[in-house]
């Protein structure tokens, strides 16, 4: 998404200069009227003549000077909440930047007390009038407490994200740079060089990757929900590129031809750590969940019958990757399926697919609403005057609006990675889409969550497109949070 930039002294010097000439103007129409309030007639016609001209200029001097004041105002609130803004992030409070600068970068002026709900009972801003006079007073305090709870996770989030790698892990800088902080301490250098000198480097290195970082974060999208808080990896990438990154840690994926593929993310980075997930898990692949051992399933027929993976389920990718998408464990997730219409059906018999409508459904059951994407007609249809396919920006303008994307792609069983259909081992297969970016070199690169192996992938954009599966519909669910959700910032 692009962001505004705002000189605020300018814009508070542009108030000021309209607020003096407002006054001035002001000034102009009255000295007119005093100045033709003695003026004499002629057969009683002149005097009245030139009042009634000064009169109307003055009529339409005060109506410019009243346009220019109201100017001055929504001007003087916009530079205030861009002020409110960068103070925030001084103090830290990332979240109440990112939604002042968001309302008035959609055109939005701020009025009021926008936050006064953080710290008494009152109704939030997203929260109609008519709505909030229909509610209890103890629906109307358990709605404000739950704000404050989502507000102040999304908050710390964010804080996560946006600290710069060099303040996570103070050695990072060092392996970036090649510099040795032993030789430092011990004031030996290989070169000769002074310890000020190496000092001086650093320190001008380091302003050098606040800037890059600084325009990282204004060239990536990442989901607002259910997606990790570390954008050391995606920062590599944004600087190195793919291939470049794979000198810093990055695990490389080429294909069986010995192409360029993608990277694979680091453990420590991915999202489902410590879930249940992994303990009903089969392992190889991380999709085959052991339906038989999730204690309300046990025992009931669920997954395959054969002996070797007796109550296994193979076939789980969609209900899994919806699962991500909205936050929610996988187990979990699958136990809600259970009860929504055809989903008992899709855990008993393994070989019954899972489509958008299912997914759809299961996003119901926690207010979320599905949309199909990818036929004619459909609410979110990628296809404009560039072609048929999901351009990035589209895909960015889903994530940043909170919208999950839970696309149907083309997975290589034998490689585990999503790639282009070659008729070999392919699968369709549904993963969800966490993040794009554009690095420094212009390359457009994507994060997935690939529920077969429970991990996420980094790809080109375009190689996403190719896999994107079956035929040119390009189909996935797009869905939207409930309400209560929508006005978080994303990060």
């Amino acid at each position: 998404m692009t962001k505004i930039v705002v000189d605020i002294e300018a814009l508070q010097r542009m108030v000021d200069w309209l607020s003096m000439t407002a006054e001035d103007m002001s000034g102009v129409g009255k000295s007119l009227l005093r100045a033709t309030s003695d003026a004499r007639s002629y057969d009683g016609q002149y005097a009245p003549w030139v009042q009634a001209l000064a009169a109307e200029a003055d009529h339409d001097i005060r109506t410019s000077a009243s346009e220019l004041n109201t100017l001055r105002q929504q001007l003087g609130r916009v530079a205030k909440a861009f002020e409110d803004a960068d103070q925030a992030v001084e103090a830290g409070d990332f979240a109440w930047a990112l939604i002042m600068r968001g309302m008035v970068e959609r055109g939005e002026i701020p009025r009021g007390d926008w936050f006064g709900w953080r710290e008494r009972i009152i109704r939030p801003p997203w929260i109609s009038p008519e709505e909030w006079k229909l509610l209890t007073p103890e629906e109307r305090r358990e709605l404000v407490l739950e704000a404050r709870r989502a507000y102040d996770t999304q908050n710390a989030r964010i804080a996560r994200m946006r600290t710069p790698p060099w303040e996570k892990a103070p050695g990072w800088l060092w392996d970036i740079t090649g510099i040795n902080p032993l030789l430092m301490e011990r004031g030996v250098f290989l070169d000769g060089r002074e310890i000020e000198a190496y000092r001086a480097y650093l320190e001008q290195v380091k302003a050098e990757y606040e800037q890059h970082w600084a325009d990282f974060l204004e060239h990536q999208s990442v989901y607002k929900f259910g997606v990790g808080d570390d954008l050391t990896e995606a920062f590599l990438i944004y600087m190195f590129g793919l291939e470049g990154a794979a000198e810093y840690g990055l695990e490389i994926h080429y294909s069986r031809d010995g192409r360029f593929e993608g990277a694979v993310s680091a453990g420590d980075q991915r999202l489902l750590l410590n879930h249940l997930y992994e303990r009903f898990s089969d392992g190889d692949p991380a999709q085959d969940i052991i339906l038989d051992d999730i204690p309300q399933f046990e025992d009931q027929g669920y997954g395959s019958n054969y002996d070797a993976d007796f109550g296994v389920h193979h076939n789980l990718c969609g209900e899994i990757a919806t699962a991500v998408a909205i936050g929610i464990d996988p187990i979990d997730a699958l136990i809600t399926f259970d009860g929504v219409p055809g989903g008992r059906e899709i855990l008993l018999d393994q070989s019954v697919g899972t489509d958008h409508a299912d997914l759809s459904r299961l996003l119901g059951e926690y207010g979320w609403e599905g949309e199909r994407v990818g036929n004619a007609g459909d609410p979110y249809p990628w296809r404009d005057n560039r072609g048929w396919h999901p351009k990035i920006d589209q895909v960015a303008e889903h994530l940043y609006e909170g919208r999950a994307i839970i696309a149907l792609v083309n997975l290589d069983t034998s490689s585990d990675f999503v790639e282009p259909v070659d008729g070999r081992s392919d699968a369709a297969h549904w993963v969800t889409i966490l993040q794009v970016m554009n690095t420094r070199e212009g390359d457009s690169v994507v994060r997935v969550f690939n529920p077969y192996q429970n991990r996420e992938e980094w790809l080109p954009f375009d190689q996403l497109v190719d896999s994107w599966t079956p035929g040119p519909n390009y189909r996935a669910v797009v869905a939207t949070p409930p309400e209560e959700l929508q006005w978080l910032p994303a990060p």
